[in-house]
């Protein structure tokens, strides 16, 4: 039997737990594997249930052990991890949530998912050097019709029809109120990771439809330029003042 023939068949017994003949992975044994691998599949469940209770402490926190283990659970079941390190494990887990049926009626839980996993993401991002501000003294007017912007690999965005920010801290943050309020309009998020600690804050929409396309490449004026027509007025130099004064950007680029 080839190597990966036999990882294959390995996996699927861990996964589904089933009794299976170690004949069945190596001929010349003769010993038989239930017990061995129901204990070790149930160790492996119990681990990844640990780590995502650990990722998604807020959704722990709103659905108690008992709800949240089953989801996890049925969670691991296809969703096994990609790599070693399992700090980048249950990138998934807030989609899984959107049509996990006995989650339906908590409709905000998606979204909080997804604010654990971006806070997480940050909280383990790789650390990069901010920009000196005083490279843009050296860019001529032709250069800054080329401007584009590179974030830090840590810095994300997030938007939601619920306070998932207030939530969060809610489930995370000792307070004396018990009380949970969900009502709120839509909120648009930035987290980042300037030093140690993960911080978040509360962008406008202007800036975060500024941000977001920023994010992914495009020119500085190219994303400014429908902000500006809807907002004559927008400060231009106080928006790229606070990117810098949030230590968001670790280099320019000049684009063609």
């Amino acid at each position: 039997m080839q190597l990966h023939e036999f990882q294959k068949r390995f996996i699927e017994s861990i996964q589904s737990a089933k009794a299976a003949p170690l004949t069945t992975f190596a001929p010349k044994c003769r010993l038989m594997v239930e017990d061995g691998l129901s204990i070790y599949s149930a160790n492996m469940q119990d681990g990844l249930v640990a780590v995502l209770r650990e990722t998604y402490a807020s959704i722990f926190k709103l659905v108690g052990e008992e709800f949240f283990n089953r989801m996890a659970k049925d969670f691991v079941k296809d969703h096994l991890p990609a790599s070693s390190d399992l700090n980048l494990y249950g990138s998934g887990f807030a989609q899984f949530i959107q049509t996990y049926a006995p989650a339906s009626s908590l409709v905000y839980l998606p979204d909080v998912a997804a604010f654990d996993w971006d806070w997480n993401d940050c909280f383990f991002g790789v650390d990069e050097a901010d920009l000196d501000p005083s490279i843009f003294a050296a860019l001529s007017s032709e250069d800054l019709q080329k401007l584009g912007l590179v974030f830090k690999e840590s810095v994300r965005l997030l938007k939601s029809d619920y306070p998932v920010d207030k939530i969060w801290e809610f489930c995370n943050q000792d307070r004396s109120d018990n009380n949970l309020n969900i009502d709120s309009d839509p909120v648009h998020l930035l987290l980042w990771r300037p030093s140690l600690d993960v911080k978040f804050l509360r962008l406008s929409e202007t800036e975060y439809h500024l941000i977001h396309p920023l994010k992914h490449g495009m020119r500085f004026l190219d994303s400014l330029e429908p902000v500006i027509e809807e907002h004559p007025s927008f400060d231009t130099t106080a928006f790229l003042q606070k990117l810098l004064s949030l230590n968001l950007i670790k280099s320019i680029t000049l684009h063609e």
